[in-house]
């Protein structure tokens, strides 16, 4: 928890192009929410990999199948997309997730949107999921070829 988050209870790592959910109810993010995020969550980026995108996605999906309070409602491998409600440890909150793969520019990158439902600050938890989960699918495709990877050079 940072008592330091802006007030926003919405996050992404691609504010420019931020994902859109497919069954939760979240409205765009709005010009507010996408300069607080730029200003206070610098470090917060997408994951890149050199991968194909279909291999990305499928780890992608293991390592969302592998958070304990996580419930997948969308897997759609043809557009790289996830969708999930992730229910906090406390009181039975409940937060939507999205992920989407796609490549480019001859890399594949993941980026991630997750937004609290209810209220309007979630006190940096939003970040620390997006950065917890990046990093765990970070650590998957390192261990399925270490030495390719996530952000190889090669």
């Amino acid at each position: 928890m940072d008592l330091l988050a802006p007030l926003i209870a919405d996050v992404a790592t691609d504010v420019d192009d931020p994902l859109e959910y497919r069954v939760a109810g979240h409205a765009p993010m709005s010009a507010r929410v996408r300069s607080a995020v730029r200003s206070y969550y610098r470090g917060l980026r997408s994951l890149t990999s050199t991968r194909p995108a279909r291999e990305v996605f499928d780890a992608a999906m293991v390592v969302a199948k592998r958070q304990p309070r996580w419930r997948l409602h969308v897997v759609d491998p043809e557009d790289g997309f996830l969708e999930a409600v992730a229910y906090r440890r406390y009181f039975g909150l409940r937060d939507d997730v999205v992920i989407r793969v796609r490549s480019g520019d001859g890399e594949t990158r993941v980026d991630m949107r997750s937004a609290s439902r209810l209220g309007p600050v979630d006190f940096g938890v939003n970040a620390e999921r997006i950065g917890a989960y990046l990093r765990q699918l970070g650590d998957e495709l390192a261990a399925r070829d270490p030495l390719r990877g996530p952000n190889a050079p090669w």
